[in-house]
């Protein structure tokens, strides 16, 4: 029997189908909160490495459409290859993206294990010096009759030593697991690399797919709507994630070069971690200069000092110059609610939603500014919100 979809009664059944079974899911997971939790936690551990091939994927997006219109436009000068040409810039950016990585893994390595070996070699001569630079201060602030004779470095030490003797099985335990885990991580990482060549490919199809998909099951004037919001969402999203990679490759640039005129060791290491952490909105930096602090204190307090110092002043430039370049008009957001983003996607979502918060709550904020700009102009009121201030201090 063929259904007529045009038909006004078969729509509203649809639509009352559509919405008791909505509420009926609902219902279900509202009475069976944990073993919903642990379906979504299982399914999202399932398709994880789909997850980061789609993560992948959308951060190369652009690269890839830069060597399209940019570099290879050449071959559309007299027959177009648009197929050809997708493909050509999917494996050149696929291939510089998985050249850096192993190029960066290759320098970080080698200088890791070498700062780990140096550390190591030379942290007897750390501790005595630090041992006496705090006896220094201990004697010239006359603190002596308020510190323990058994509150010293040397004890404390001693103390970390025994208790990591104490947890060594568990230790153990866990290097075993953590060796498991990088094995499956390899493989996920294989799965995620085809799975977002896949995705690149077939972009454009899952987009008229989506398209079609949304204008065959809602009202026309909504399905547009839809559209116009992801097609904001992505500009915003797009433009945020990249720069904010750019931010995090310029100020490991930056760190670098300073940390090597003043002569601070371990300059690779503590600039990639500063790089990497620059990723984390506003609480990065402090994340990535505790430890870099704490290590070059253990190999000497000045170096300590003027990283501290050097990260103050890099940090401004950052926020002062670099950020507002970069980040010009991308969200539209105040700082206030750039911090309350940060800290609502970080405490939903940990680390990751501390990275993608800003962005989400632009998309959100977006919405609700045009909602209540549709609002105002509908009661044919003014949209500018200078035009509502009121001569009365609050």
């Amino acid at each position: 029997m063929k259904v007529n979809w045009n038909e006004k009664y078969t729509t509203i059944a649809v639509y009352t189908f559509i919405v008791l079974a909505a509420a009926i899911l609902l219902l279900l997971l509202l009475l069976n909160v944990p073993v919903a939790f642990s379906a979504i936690g299982k399914f999202l551990s399932i398709i994880n490495p789909f997850l980061w091939g789609f993560a992948i994927a959308y951060v190369l997006n652009r690269p890839i459409r830069f060597f399209e219109t940019k570099v290879f436009f050449f071959f559309n000068r007299k027959k177009p290859h648009p197929k050809f040409i997708k493909c050509l810039s999917i494996g050149v950016v696929y291939i510089l993206f998985i050249a850096s990585a192993i190029g960066l893994i290759l320098i970080i390595i080698p200088e890791l294990s070498d700062s780990i070996t140096n550390f190591t070699n030379n942290l007897p001569h750390y501790i005595t010096d630090l041992n006496t630079w705090w006896q220094g201060v201990i004697d010239n602030l006359g603190l002596q009759e308020f510190i323990n004779e058994e509150i010293s470095l040397d004890n404390i030490l001693l103390t970390v030593v025994d208790y990591l003797k104490s947890v060594a099985p568990v230790l153990a335990t866990a290097s075993i697991e953590f060796t498991v885990k990088a094995i499956t991580s390899i493989g996920n990482s294989v799965i995620a690399l085809i799975s977002g060549i896949y995705m690149l490919a077939s972009k454009d199809k899952f987009i008229l797919q989506t398209k079609k998909s949304a204008f065959a099951i809602f009202p026309k004037k909504f399905a547009e709507s839809c559209v116009q919001l992801t097609r904001e969402s992505n500009n915003i999203f797009s433009s945020y994630i990249s720069g904010k990679l750019l931010e995090a490759l310029l100020v490991a640039i930056i760190y670098f070069i300073f940390m090597n005129i003043l002569g601070i060791p371990y300059a690779l290491l503590i600039s990639t971690i500063m790089g990497v952490a620059e990723i984390i909105p506003f609480v990065g930096p402090f994340i990535g200069a505790v430890p870099s602090a704490i290590l070059l204190f253990l190999v000497e307090p000045k170096f300590s000092l003027w990283f501290i110092l050097m990260s103050l002043v890099l940090q401004q430039v950052d926020g002062q110059i670099l950020a507002p370049r970069i980040f010009s008009g991308t969200t539209g957001l105040t700082a206030f609610w750039v911090i309350f983003a940060i800290i609502l996607g970080g405490g939903l979502f940990g680390v990751p939603g501390m990275i993608i918060g800003i962005p989400m709550f632009a998309v959100l904020y977006s919405i609700i500014r045009e909602f209540i700009n549709y609002r105002l102009e509908k009661r044919k009121l003014s949209t500018d919100a200078e035009d509502y201030r009121s001569d009365i201090n609050v």
